[in-house]
């Protein structure tokens, strides 16, 4: 623990000393698509599947659905994330259109998806920016040829959390598929709104996207907005980087974007939310690895936040 709190203070004393401005510049030289052999042939070949025409999809690193694939194709615009540090599976998505619902669910169903992350609202500032996939309301479902989505509990906190059975439907023909697949499954999807697309939330919510990932701690996950790069983006770095300190490697958060990039290009989307990430680090730092008990990590911490609520008005 002692090598982790040192790593994280001399963190946060690199983080304050290089400030936003400093921050923003090496967010800019970061390439937003840092691997020049990446193709996108299942992305141009399925335009009406993508929900922005300039945010692509990595071949290599894509979803490749394969239930019902004979029927409905076995593409999705969704990439698994990889990096040695994750102790598990993350999806990296867009939110689905109305005519790829199904194609998410068979990606939830196939994957043995535990948790679904929704990063923003279905209507934002009167654009569309996600379908309402889910079935709403306890009791109530959503039927699809392979699949039965059904709600079967809601609570309401500072996300809403809608508790989903995914199971096989009996009417299609399951005798192609893997039998081992023909299960019910069980699938939490915590929804949280008050990240604004392209935009970074209030102070109140500081804590919030720590709490997200505490949630979904374990089992295999899907996290997605909108493009699935923005907000899905800045979440998915602030998890690598939390298991960068547990492994007690040095914290890179530029290197740690480039190399998401590599899996899902473009993710984080502005320099306000890679922002964001170092001010949710920084609050990590202060309230789980008591880095201000230390005198530099106390003042590095402190003369961050300071400036960073001086320039970006007290978000």
């Amino acid at each position: 623990m002692h090598a982790q709190i040192q790593i994280v203070e001399r963190f946060v004393i690199a983080t304050a000393q290089k400030g936003p401005l400093g921050l923003a510049e090496e967010y800019r030289n970061i390439p937003a698509f840092p691997d020049p052999t990446a193709k996108f042939t299942a992305f141009t070949a399925n335009m009406r599947k993508n929900r922005y025409s300039d945010v692509h999809c990595i071949d290599s690193t894509r979803v490749v659905l394969k239930i019902d694939s004979e029927r409905s194709g076995d593409y999705i615009h969704a990439n698994y994330v990889q990096n040695e540090l994750l102790n598990r599976k993350f999806i990296c998505t867009q939110g689905p259109l109305q005519d790829t619902t199904y194609d998410f669910w068979r990606m939830v169903y196939q994957e043995k998806i535990n948790s679904i992350v929704m990063l923003c609202s279905p209507n934002e500032e009167g654009r569309t920016k996600c379908d309402e996939y889910w079935p709403e309301g306890k009791g109530n479902k959503n039927e699809y040829s392979s699949l039965i989505v059904e709600n079967v509990g809601q609570d309401d906190d500072d996300f809403k959390t809608t508790q989903l059975i995914i199971s096989p439907n009996p009417a299609f023909d399951w005798s192609k598929e893997d039998k081992a697949k023909t299960k019910h499954q069980f699938v939490h999807l915590y929804r949280w709104s008050r990240w604004p697309d392209r935009g970074i939330p209030d102070k109140e919510s500081v804590m919030i996207p720590l709490r997200l990932l505490d949630l979904i701690k374990s089992g295999p996950s899907v996290i997605h907005c909108s493009a699935g790069i923005g907000r899905t983006g800045s979440l998915m770095v602030i998890e690598i980087a939390l298991k960068t300190i547990m492994s007690g490697q040095e914290l890179n958060i530029r290197q740690i974007t480039e190399d998401l990039r590599k899996s899902r290009c473009q993710c984080v989307q502005n320099e306000m939310q890679y922002l964001y990430v170092h001010r949710i680090l920084i609050e990590y730092a202060i309230q789980y690895m008591n880095t201000e008990k230390t005198k530099k990590g106390k003042e590095a911490c402190f003369r961050f936040l300071e400036d960073y609520n001086s320039r970006l008005g007290k978000k």
